[in-house]
């Protein structure tokens, strides 16, 4: 029996012709697969209070705001005025280059203040040292963030941890709280029959800053006024008695002083008039030396 080989060309050809035929038929089937999308926003035209999607790029943030939260602090309107010891409460907002707030959970903002007066619930924390917050919908709320106690301007700032070249600063005044306290200068007045003494006063609230004082009230013991009576010739100034049977009267300078916020507060101003000596001694702050426009009884 005579047996015929396949020339090996013919298996070759073989081989190919299938491996064509298998290619074919898997590209046929990718065919019906459906093909992944990819959205361009090159242009969005959404509006300002429809947020966009900002997962594709950290460059999809063109700048962000930080404002102050005024209807949490209770102010009745945004230019409403911050004063010592209160708690700032902070809004910060990412935005795109058109406006849109931009809504992307994984931003993440730090917040630098200058240190200048602070006080805040987070043990460890201070104002100069960066707080991270992560934002949510673009946009991130900050209740109680810290208090300021020293009177002055304020620096807050704030930059995108994902670009730090994004930044956003809000410039704070610092107005001082109530006041709670008034200062004279003397603090204690020790007179001669017939001086003039000037009298200056001071307003602080309770961290020490001073408050300008608005409106004052003055009156005077009458058995050691010049005229007689509770009144007193002008504010502050203080017309001794002329002569009184006796060596030393005492009695006292009352003012009512009110300040910016509209508390007020009693100051009464110790006075003895003597009707023997020919100096005066006032002690305070500072020293001064009253002038006689009287006789001298003895």
């Amino acid at each position: 029996m005579k047996v015929e080989k396949t020339p090996q060309r013919s298996v070759t050809s073989l081989r190919i012709f299938l491996f064509i035929l298998i290619l074919a038929s898997v590209i046929g089937m990718k065919s019906f697969l459906p093909l992944s999308k990819t959205i361009r926003m090159d242009n969005p035209t959404t509006a300002v209070n429809n947020p966009l999607d900002c997962t594709r790029s950290t460059t999809n943030v063109s700048y962000m705001e930080i404002q102050l939260d005024w209807e949490e602090m209770g102010w009745s309107d945004p230019d409403g005025e911050y004063h010592a010891g209160e708690y700032l409460y902070l809004i910060i907002t990412t935005y795109h280059n058109n406006g849109s707030i931009c809504q992307d959970e994984n931003i993440s903002v730090s917040i630098t203040s200058s240190a200048y007066g602070w006080m805040t619930n987070w043990t460890g924390w201070r104002p100069q040292d960066p707080y991270v917050l992560e934002l949510k919908d673009g946009i991130a709320r900050i209740p109680e963030f810290v208090k300021y106690y020293k009177a002055g301007d304020v620096e807050i700032n704030a930059s995108l941890d994902q670009d730090p070249d994004i930044k956003a600063i809000l410039d704070l005044k610092v107005n001082p709280a109530e006041l709670v306290s008034v200062v004279s200068d003397p603090e204690i007045c020790e007179v001669r029959v017939g001086s003039v003494v000037n009298i200056n006063i001071s307003g602080f609230d309770k961290f020490g800053n001073p408050v300008e004082i608005l409106n004052e009230k003055w009156w005077v013991d009458g058995n050691i006024n010049a005229n007689g009576s509770q009144e007193m010739s002008e504010p502050g100034i203080f017309n001794s008695i002329e002569y009184f049977p006796g060596i030393t009267r005492n009695g006292s300078i009352h003012v009512t002083a009110s300040g910016t916020m509209g508390a007020s507060v009693q100051l009464d101003i110790p006075v003895s008039v003597e009707n023997i000596y020919d100096i005066c001694w006032c002690r305070g702050k500072s020293s001064r030396q009253l002038s006689y426009i009287g006789t001298i009884w003895i």
